[in-house]
């Protein structure tokens, strides 16, 4: 699942240039898993200058200071042992967008935050006792919330024969022979309409998997990976195989990402599925070679054997996957 950073414009460098450059969280460790918002970007800053929210302008107009709490004012406020801050205010809609963090020795850090952000987590710097500032940022507007989850296309998967005119498009693809996926999209009376079906007699069933790929970081996942220009890489990870280890990947394990919210809590990553794909028949598994054609919606035909994997994006936004037959990856 990606996500767009709110444009946000400095108009204004306040900082006083200095030796020290801070050592800042990274997104992930400023975002309060507790909390609906996140950080999007952290920017590491130097110098003992002013921190002035009025530097920068938001979708709301210039940004204001709010009153945030904070669990500690002074001590070890490194990456290591961040502030924990969260907004004051009791109405939800105040949120913070930037949140500054400097350290008297003159690191700071500046961090961005989406999604109405209430709280997170900051530090600046690396040396222990130092007074570390922090101002919360915010430009008075509100993200709209959203909406409940919408109904998932209708697909061979989950769908395609529960409705006497879905019926119809599942029974048009499993009688012809020429074609594998029909992607069905209309108007009806509660709005938007799409179908995913696939020929069931011929290819057997569909499910549904999640279109994402994330590259791991290794200092902080325990997940066995293979970084590009390592031995491990060199020695396992060239050619096609005869077998193409999983730690090979470009993208990181499903056991370690979230979960799309749409499914169970254990989704397939389609990525992850495809690279282990039996291509020979013969049991030894190799590096898928990609798609060989791509159309819209999309469907990705894998070369080697029939192996579909159907993706895009609904009128509403949302995105989902597929892959079919469900006996391609092993």
């Amino acid at each position: 699942m990606c996500r767009n950073l709110t444009t946000i414009v400095a108009v204004a460098v306040l900082a006083v240039p200095a030796q020290v450059f801070a050592l800042c969280l990274t997104p992930e460790e400023a975002t309060d898993p507790a909390d609906t918002g996140y950080a999007t970007a952290i920017q590491a800053d130097q110098g003992n200058g002013s921190i002035d929210c009025t530097a920068f302008i938001g979708p709301g107009g210039p940004m204001f200071p709010i009153p945030v709490q904070q669990d500690k004012l002074v001590g070890t406020v490194t990456p290591l042992d961040p502030i924990h801050w969260t907004i004051v205010d009791p109405d939800l809609s105040v949120n913070a967008d930037v949140v500054f963090i400097g350290n008297s020795d003159g690191s700071r850090c500046t961090q961005y935050y989406k999604g109405n952000a209430r709280s997170g987590f900051a530090a600046a710097g690396t040396k222990d006792n130092k007074a570390a500032t922090l101002v919360a940022c915010s430009d008075g507007f509100s993200e709209p919330q959203p909406q409940d989850a919408p109904t998932p296309p209708v697909s061979t998967s989950s769908g395609c024969t529960q409705d006497t005119e879905d019926a119809k498009l599942q029974t048009a693809i499993n009688d012809n022979g020429k074609y594998d996926v029909v992607i069905g999209i209309g108007r009806g009376e509660k709005g938007d309409n799409t179908a995913i079906c696939s020929d069931t007699d011929g290819l057997g069933a569909q499910k549904r998997c999640v279109d994402r790929c994330i590259t791991p970081d290794p200092s902080t996942t325990t997940v066995p990976w293979y970084a590009p220009g390592t031995t491990d890489y060199e020695n396992n990870c060239t050619g096609d195989g005869p077998i193409f280890p999983i730690e090979c990947r470009a993208c990181e394990l499903s056991t370690v990402v979230d979960s799309d919210p749409y499914i169970d809590g254990s989704p397939q990553y389609c990525w992850e599925q495809l690279q282990k794909v039996d291509l020979t028949g013969t049991g030894t598994f190799k590096k898928a070679p990609g798609p060989k054609s791509n159309q819209i919606w999309r469907v990705d035909e894998y070369a080697g054997s029939t192996c579909y994997k159907i993706s895009g994006t609904t009128d509403t936004g949302y995105q989902y996957a597929y892959w079919v037959p469900t006996g391609c990856p092993k």
